[in-house]
């Protein structure tokens, strides 16, 4: 009974400051959480989280949450988690706004992660995180990386784009190059081929994100 009424006074919280819409299994993955973090902390057993550091930079306002979570176990019952549980309970909270199962949310994590890495190393920059292009990128490849993984459609494809396509593959033509080197990525890790329209979304991102970084 502890664990719930903890965990309503967490769910209360997250959906007081929270501005996106959460699945109701929120409610049962964070109870099933707590639980069994406190269960450890009673044994002396503390789990790392070894995506913690990507988790606090590609979802910045859930890991923010995290920590206020931890805050309120530390109010409420006088337990102090480790910072690895902010990023735990971060991915629960991208788990119920994406309606994903946790397994699913650790891997658009790291397909992020590839992603602006090698947009990163191709064109030698370091990006600015604090930019709203950064944060429109981010989000792009977030909901990218659930259709690939669920292997929904992507509702990008359309008839007609072939002028806009090619209008984009000159204007930006590094950036298109580039997309390529991600759609090799994507082939070799998860058999996946991007669509003509998912390429010309991506190249529009990559390039006003690398704009941002060298103005």
């Amino acid at each position: 009974m502890k664990y719930i009424l903890l965990s309503d006074k967490m769910i209360h919280y997250i959906r007081q400051v929270y501005d996106k819409e959460l699945s109701d299994t929120l409610y049962i993955s964070i109870i099933d959480h707590i639980s069994s973090a406190l269960t450890r902390h009673g044994k002396g057993i503390h789990l790392k989280n070894p995506m913690v550091w990507d988790i606090k930079k590609l979802y910045a306002q859930e890991y923010n949450i995290g920590l206020e979570l931890l805050d309120i176990i530390k109010e409420e019952i006088d337990i102090e988690l480790p910072i690895d549980e902010a990023g735990f309970l971060a991915l629960h909270i991208v788990n119920a706004q994406l309606e994903s199962n946790m397994s699913t949310v650790m891997d658009i994590t790291k397909i992020i992660h590839d992603v602006l890495n090698i947009v990163k190393y191709q064109f030698k920059i370091d990006f600015d995180e604090d930019s709203l292009n950064y944060y429109r990128f981010v989000t792009h490849l977030k909901f990218f990386a659930q259709r690939l993984l669920t292997k929904q459609k992507t509702g990008l494809e359309s008839e007609g784009n072939e002028e806009l396509i090619e209008l984009v593959k000159e204007k930006y033509s590094r950036a298109y190059e580039v997309t390529f080197n991600i759609e090799d990525y994507l082939k070799m890790t998860f058999g996946y081929t991007m669509s003509d329209d998912e390429r010309l979304y991506l190249t529009i991102h990559i390039a006003r994100v690398v704009k941002t970084c060298l103005s």
